[in-house]
């Protein structure tokens, strides 16, 4: 398998305590095709290669979104959520918050002043 630059290999234990989620939600990371390093002391996960897989912003991402909102966005999250997320839905959550507050407190545009 794929092997990252990086020499931090990760536990599947320490990586669920790292990324916050389940056994469950691991076993999705794993059926959805997160890379495995197979070593003597068992299997392990590259830290470069779970960085790839949640800082990844989805195209089409409004230019205000980075890599690290959509990592933080989904490590604050994904505690609370029973099915694995996604970048894709750190998006929505960031677009749908950013949404709320623009309503809640509007804000004149520069082109809006007299």
């Amino acid at each position: 398998m794929h092997v990252s630059a990086t020499s931090d290999l990760l536990t599947p234990e320490e990586l669920e305590a790292w990324r916050r989620i389940t056994d469950e939600q691991y076993q999705e990371l794993l059926r959805l095709g997160l890379p495995v390093v197979h070593t003597a002391d068992g299997d392990r996960h590259s830290k470069g290669d779970v960085y790839v897989w949640y800082f990844a912003v989805p195209p089409g991402a409004p230019k205000w979104i980075t890599p690290e909102q959509i990592e933080d966005t989904l490590r604050v999250w994904q505690p609370y959520y029973r099915q694995l997320l996604t970048a894709l839905d750190a998006l929505e959550i960031m677009v749908n918050v950013r949404n709320l507050l623009d309503l809640m407190y509007p804000w004149k545009k520069p082109s809006d002043s007299p």
